[in-house]
């Protein structure tokens, strides 16, 4: 998502699609299933872009880090301290000693290791970071760590050798996505593919000059859109990846070598293209917030999309337009000498330090100000002991439960290894006092419930991606959809409690008052978790209307609990 040292119009009219593409998926997924496949093509641009920038501008690695430090730096660092203020302090509290160490490993360019360390991109676990946006950030950072030193490798060489490294080079690199396919998903070397695709469409674009009808090079931008509007994520690895890179090469290689004035070249299409970086460093924390503090409506839905376009705009021409200077021209790298050498600490210090006064003010919180310093560190010793405890039982109660990880086929990216659903011991994973019905929010609910000492004998029956919903025609979904059904309608209800945890902001309504009416007239005891407080009816007015009195609420919180004292 980084631009080179001379722009190249048609280049930001694809920056504009790429962002406005992962803008509407971020918003509701519905709009356009395969906008993630945003970041792919920025992906692509970005090895265009870079290759061209140290080919043409014979860049040292030192100009160039630089170049890439103060284009990136900066604007990123302000969207994780106010986005860190916000939650803490406008969120009442939102922000978690979780959502503080994805702050820190994004900030180090790391935060593709450690989401890839929690969980998958699109499991509901991670819906509620606002930082997760940060991987792909991370990626293109490393990248720009290696491939100066690729490019100086191979300067020298003629065009066919250096087609042959890169295409070796993407086989390579796409083949990680066959050994790993989860890791690959956030690992740099398993993307170097798509940065290669675009170096090659650079070194084509210097070796030939393609002139095609203007007819074709929309057919290629309408190809790429037909991908954002048909892929979700449950393809084959050839075509939910590899094809979209080639065609998105293809679009990058014809768009540089003739633009499209119609429309690449518009000035709206320029204006969101130019600001695209700021624009997605802004829009996942606006929608996260958004869908916590309030109803996950079309009204929300609609200010979250028009608010991440202003605040990335803004954050654009505040942050990172006046420091995005250009080192390699010599009057403005004397002039700038002062800043480059100590601007760069400046910034990271004074970003450390309100992070750390952030992370006290996390720990604060939790004791009342009046305590003497002696009385703080007693409080610290229990909480210690408490939290040490409370491994213990989580680890305990974990071991207690059975898992049906009911894992269907065309789930987690189409991987196979998982079992089917008429293959399951339900004797065995079903058995306990208490039952647990989930989606991917299931270690989240069951570490819950370890927590506050309620999943000693508890069955689970979960599977990533199924929403409980009594109308889904989706294959994947309607036999676990069947046996969820009969478990809760059961006239004897065969658990003591039956625990509901899905990423209820996805539920239309006319679902969840359809699935609220269903649970009430059930002979079981209910409890509802969710991670996110957020529901697009009021549950508990749902539930009234039905002359409910057998379903309890509990909300997840990502701080630390004492033993017995539940998270409400």
């Amino acid at each position: 998502m980084a631009s080179g040292t001379s722009r190249i119009p048609s280049i930001d009219g694809l920056r504009a699609i790429a962002v406005l593409a992962v803008l509407l998926f971020h918003v509701d997924h519905k709009l356009l299933p395969g906008g993630y496949l945003g970041v792919d093509l920025f992906f692509v641009i970005s090895g265009f872009v870079v290759t061209k920038s140290l080919a043409e501008n014979k860049l040292r690695y030192r100009e160039f880090l630089l170049r890439r430090f103060y284009r990136l730096f900066p604007a990123g660092a302000t969207t994780i301290l106010v986005t860190l203020l916000a939650f803490e302090f406008a969120g009442h509290g939102l922000l978690s000693k979780q959502h503080v160490h994805s702050a820190i490993a994004s900030f180090t360019a790391t935060s593709n290791f450690y989401f890839m360390r929690h969980s998958g991109y699109f499991d509901t676990a991670l819906q509620g970071n606002p930082f997760l946006h940060f991987w792909s950030l991370s990626v293109e950072e490393q990248f720009y760590l290696v491939w100066p030193w690729l490019i100086i490798l191979i300067s020298a060489w003629r065009f066919f050798a250096k087609a042959a490294f890169l295409i070796v080079l993407a086989i390579m690199s796409a083949a990680i996505f066959w050994w790993a396919p989860v890791e690959a998903f956030y690992l740099m070397p398993a993307r170097a593919f798509q940065f290669g695709a675009g170096a090659l469409a650079y070194f084509v674009l210097g070796q030939y000059r393609l002139l095609l009808p203007s007819i074709g090079i929309y057919a290629m931008l309408g190809s790429s859109i037909i991908l954002f509007f048909t892929h979700d994520g449950t393809q084959s690895w050839s075509t939910a990846i590899l094809l979209p890179t080639v065609i998105f090469a293809s679009l990058v290689l014809l768009a540089a070598n003739q633009p499209l004035d119609r429309l690449l070249l518009l000035f709206p299409i320029q204006y969101l293209g130019l600001a695209s970086y700021s624009i997605y460093l802004a829009h996942w924390p606006i929608i996260v917030y958004s869908n916590i503090v309030y109803d996950a409506g079309i009204q929300t839905k609609v200010l979250a999309f028009l608010l991440s376009i202003v605040a990335g705009v803004a954050l654009h021409y505040a942050i990172e337009r006046p420091l995005n200077f250009r080192i390699s021209q010599k009057t403005a790298r004397k002039k700038s000498r002062f800043f480059v050498i100590f601007g760069g600490p400046v910034i990271a210090a004074t970003t450390a330090c309100v992070m750390a006064v952030i992370f006290a003010q996390i720990h604060a919180s939790a004791m009342p100000s009046s305590l003497t310093a002696s009385r703080q560190d007693s409080d610290l010793d229990e909480a210690e002991k408490i939290y040490a405890q409370t491994e213990t039982i989580r680890a305990a109660a974990i071991k207690k439960s059975w898992a049906c990880n009911t894992f269907e086929p065309g789930r987690l990216n189409g991987n196979k290894k998982y079992k089917l659903l008429d293959d399951l011991n339900l004797g065995e994973c079903l058995k306990g006092k208490n039952l647990l019905l989930a989606d991917s929010t299931a270690e989240v609910a069951v570490y819950l419930l370890a927590t506050t000492g309620k999943a000693d004998s508890l069955a689970q029956l979960d599977s990533a991606g199924c929403s409980f919903l009594l109308s889904t025609t989706a294959p994947d979904c309607t036999k676990m959809n069947a046996l969820r059904l009969t478990l809760i309608t059961n006239t004897s209800c065969a658990y003591s409690t039956i625990y509901l945890a899905f990423s209820w902001a996805k539920y239309k309504p006319d679902d969840l008052r359809a699935l609220f009416a269903l649970v009430a007239k059930s002979p079981c005891s209910f409890v509802i978790l969710s991670q996110l407080p957020s529901f697009t009816v009021n549950p508990e007015q749902a539930l009234r209307a039905n002359n409910s009195n057998n379903v309890d609420f509990t909300f997840e919180s990502e701080r630390e609990c004492p033993k017995g004292n539940g998270s409400h």
